[in-house]
C-alpha cells in the first residue's frame, strides 16, 4: 500500500524476477496492477502494468537497490 502526495491510498501488486545475467546490473522484469478506492485514482483498478528495472548492487556489498520503470500497458485493436 502506498499513500500519495495528494492523501490517497493505492494497493499495488507487482510481480516478476530478477535475471541472473549480466551480473551488474541485473534485469528486472514483471507486471503490475493497482487498486483504489480513491475516486481520483479508481481509473487504475482496470490498468495493466509493465515493468523492467534493474537490481543495482549498493557499495562493499551492501545489498542491491531495486530500480523499476512502471508504464501503463495500452490496448489497441490490430490491424487488418
Amino acid at each position: 500500500m502506498i499513500e500519495t502526495d495528494d492523501g490517497a491510498k493505492v494497493m499495488f501488486d507487482y510481480r516478476g524476477f530478477g535475471r541472473a545475467y549480466p551480473e551488474e546490473p541485473r534485469p528486472v522484469v514483471g507486471t503490475g496492477t493497482h487498486v483504489s478506492d480513491d475516486e481520483r485514482y479508481s481509473r487504475l483498478n482496470d490498468v495493466v502494468c509493465v515493468i523492467c528495472g534493474e537490481a543495482r548492487p549498493l557499495p562493499e556489498g551492501a545489498g542491491f537497490s531495486i530500480v523499476l520503470d512502471v508504464q501503463e500497458l495500452v490496448w489497441e485493436p490490430p490491424g487488418d
